[in-house]
């Protein structure tokens, strides 16, 4: 009875991705390849319509920074009473973050699940670079060429969750190992554990702390 159907996003076997700066709230260079992120996700939806887990897939499929970046992600419209446990086939190396017994990050009002800490632990290289999968290899390049785990979670709800409250998930970088210092997609974002003073400095205009559209500059783009 707790699992009756299923709902892929974007698909079935189809990933989705994320393409990040990793320089806010500076604009920085715009190419997007700091973090590129694939996602796909099945929702299990029980014999009341309602979501009673969920699993998350995560492959990075490029890395053009050289910052020691680290992933998380919210779900924003869910609390940690609603989460029964989160399993990750990623062990966390818990160097600067707290995580509770069920497996989400300690001191958040929404349900946050660290991924991993530092890009540099999840990637191997058939080919060494300063960077991952962002230079086109060739004689004489030192591209940095490889591939990265497939990160899987499962979250468990203690409270079935709505389908519509599942759709979207809230992906942040943690910037070069420094929690506060987060990036988020525009519209979402800061977790609880974000530094609000990096809004509004250099050529970030987000709405924070009112209503509206976050992480982006004063043309409105990312």
């Amino acid at each position: 009875p707790t699992k009756c159907d299923i709902q892929y996003i974007p698909g079935e076997n189809v990933y989705g991705s994320y393409a990040f700066e990793d320089l806010w709230p500076s604009t920085g260079d715009f190419d997007f390849n700091d973090k590129v992120i694939d996602r796909t996700t099945s929702l299990i939806i029980d014999g009341n319509g309602e979501v009673s887990s969920a699993q998350y897939k995560f492959v990075l499929r490029a890395a053009g920074a050289g910052y020691k970046n680290g992933l998380g992600f919210s779900l924003p419209n869910t609390s940690p009473s609603d989460v029964l446990s989160v399993t990750s086939s990623l062990v966390n190396p818990g160097d600067y973050t707290q995580i509770d017994a069920k497996g989400l990050e300690m001191n958040q009002s929404k349900a946050v699940v660290i991924l991993y800490e530092d890009w540099n632990h999840i990637v191997s290289y058939t080919q060494n670079g300063k960077y991952y999968n962002t230079v086109k290899p060739g004689p004489g390049i030192s591209a940095g060429v490889g591939s990265s785990d497939t990160i899987t979670v499962d979250v468990v709800f203690s409270n079935p969750q709505q389908v519509a409250d599942m759709l979207e998930i809230d992906p942040f970088v943690i910037r070069n190992r420094t929690r506060d210092a987060e990036i988020h997609l525009p519209w979402f974002g800061p977790t609880d554990l974000a530094n609000p003073s990096y809004f509004n400095t250099f050529h970030d205009a987000s709405a924070y702390p009112g209503s509206g559209n976050n992480y982006v500059n004063s043309n409105n783009i990312p």
